[in-house]
């Protein structure tokens, strides 16, 4: 009887340590660090409206900018943890635009951008995420 509890209990000790170590999580690989550097982009797609006018995005070292429909607009950003991204805050120039829907695009645009917490490059094709939607581009 001694045997069979010995027994029991170490295939119960057995079973709950072979249990708890299928429950831990497999290690995923750290993510590919993503290179803007000397890049330049074309946006197609802002939240499944597709772009006409042309707003563009180029990187530098530490510099973002481009054209945003009506102004150019500059930025200096960061990467960290393979495809976290953060603007700094984003400024432009002051032209006058003439038509309302350009001026209201060009403000959505830099607000999006404003609030973009990471991104996706996939060669030809850039997706930038955040809390205000998604903005998609090709490369120029």
């Amino acid at each position: 009887m001694k045997n069979i509890n010995k027994l029991i209990i170490t295939l119960s000790l057995f079973s709950t340590t072979l249990l708890i170590s299928s429950c831990n999580k497999v290690k995923s690989p750290a993510p590919k660090t993503v290179t803007l550097t000397n890049t330049s982009w074309k946006l197609v797609d802002m939240d499944k409206s597709k772009e006409r006018k042309a707003i563009t995005l180029k990187f530098s070292e530490s510099r973002a900018g481009g054209f945003s429909g009506c102004n150019q607009y500059f930025s200096s950003y960061s990467l960290s943890n393979g495809n976290d991204i953060k603007f700094s805050t984003i400024g432009s120039t002051k032209r006058a635009c003439f038509s309302k829907d350009i001026t209201k695009r060009e403000h959505l645009y830099l607000g999006k951008l404003s609030a973009i917490h990471s991104v996706l490059d996939k060669g030809d094709q850039l997706t930038l995420n955040g809390e205000q939607g998604k903005l998609e581009f090709i490369k120029q």
